[in-house]
């Protein structure tokens, strides 16, 4: 199983066939490869973008569990 190379659809599918259930909502955060270079670690590019990436990762989970329709 390549999951390096998985999209949206192809993990929400993997998470039915795994749970037998699918979330109400997804989001999807991803960050532009920057180079396809073969490397150890990430481009400069990448680790550029993560502190923002983190940033808006953060505030979107701590809306979503502050929010009236999250259900714990």
């Amino acid at each position: 199983m390549a999951t390096h190379h998985f999209g949206a659809a192809e993990l929400l599918s993997l998470t039915r066939e795994l749970y037998c259930n699918l979330p109400r909502t997804s989001l999807l955060l991803s960050i532009g490869a920057g180079s396809l270079e073969l490397r150890e670690g990430f481009s400069e590019a990448v680790q550029s973008a993560l502190p923002e990436a983190f940033r808006v990762l953060e505030t979107t989970v701590c809306d979503l569990l502050n929010s009236p329709n999250y259900r714990k």
